[in-house]
């Protein structure tokens, strides 16, 4: 049993490792794949992004195109992706949990996709994505179901996957952004300060000058803790978290958008209010709406106590609470149950032009 713990351990800290590498979406998607299979061996794993019109799908070994169509045209008709669009429960679960085979059998999914496949067995999850798009990871295998324990990896993992795949996406935020300044476009969908290399704000969009104020108006530097914050947030796996500051009255969530070591200038990327942090998204990772709730105002710093009183509920609720989110989450501290909050919800695209 320890060398199993040992083992499964070791087979986590170098998905850890691999998974946070991919530095955009483009490199996510088509490596993501082949990182989860030395985690669970399959028959095939495949990247699916899903919504009413197509699939689009990265599978290794690939499918034959011919059978995407197919697919795509039955997708909803998925046990795993019905039961997730009316639970908004993203963890990873088997086909067999749901339905039994016979009934799999019946699905004309399973007839005109699995079926010349020969796929009898999957166990899938999802990234969190804003609805209607749905982005799942499934492992297919021809023989033999996925045990318990490999459920469990796969739920263990699941946390660093969304924060990988938010820092990707994070990483092509950057690139965006970047780009449209370079081509000197001065009005974005986002609110953009870029630093140069002495920490100094090179650039600030019209938005950002009004949610910073003279700091950034004056060319004088960053809000006290701003700074101190950005050093702190340059690990790729904790880049999507943001940090909520009080300016004048108001909220303003700053993320720092990763960096390349060869570019030294800092990109921030700011928000009014909670952003995206809403009870609703982070239900899709598994939570009960009192928990989400919870995580909620958790994410955004409150003590348990404050947290108690938003609520309307003794502090011994809330730790409670806090209890089974750190164990449906797979983590230990409430520094990493807000790092899967924040990479549950991510951040809106910027345009490209």
């Amino acid at each position: 049993m320890r060398g199993q713990a040992l083992t499964d351990t070791q087979l986590l800290l170098d998905l850890v490792s691999e998974a946070y590498a991919f530095e955009d979406l483009a490199e996510y998607r088509d490596g993501i794949v082949e990182v989860v299979s030395h985690v669970v061996p399959s028959d095939w794993v495949s990247y699916n992004e899903i919504t009413a019109e197509e699939a689009f799908t990265v599978a290794v070994p690939e499918f034959d195109p011919g059978l995407l169509p197919r697919f795509a045209a039955n997708v909803y008709e998925h046990p795993l992706i019905d039961y997730t669009a009316r639970t908004r429960d993203g963890r990873p679960y088997r086909i067999s949990d749901l339905i039994d085979q016979q009934t799999f059998h019946s699905l004309a999914l399973y007839q005109q996709f699995y079926r010349p496949l020969g796929i009898e067995w999957q166990v899938a999850f999802t990234l969190p994505a804003r609805a209607p798009l749905i982005v799942g990871i499934a492992l297919s295998r021809t023989t033999e179901d996925f045990t318990q324990r490999e459920v469990q990896l796969l739920a263990l993992a699941r946390p660093h996957l969304m924060q990988a795949y938010r820092n990707a996406e994070l990483w092509s935020t950057r690139k965006a952004t970047l780009a449209a300044l370079e081509q000197g476009l001065d009005t974005l969908a986002h609110h953009i300060v870029v630093l140069d290399t002495h920490g100094r704000v090179e650039f600030a969009t019209d938005g950002a000058r009004r949610l910073l104020g003279d700091p950034v108006a004056n060319r004088r530097g960053l809000p006290d803790g701003l700074r101190a914050w950005i050093t702190r947030h340059h690990d790729r796996r904790t880049a999507g978290e943001p940090l909520s500051l009080d300016i004048a009255g108001n909220r303003v969530l700053v993320r720092l958008l990763p960096n390349r070591r060869s570019d030294r200038r800092e990109v921030l990327l700011l928000e009014n209010g909670t952003g995206q942090l809403n009870v609703e998204a982070l239900r899709s990772l598994g939570l009960t709406q009192r928990e989400a709730e919870t995580l909620h105002w958790t994410a955004l710093g409150r003590s348990v106590t404050e947290t108690a009183v938003e609520l309307g509920v003794a502090r011994r609720t809330i730790d409670k609470h806090l209890q089974r989110i750190y164990e449906k989450l797979s983590v230990r501290t409430r520094s990493e149950d807000a790092a899967t909050a924040w990479a549950a919800v991510g951040v809106r695209p910027t345009p490209t032009a």
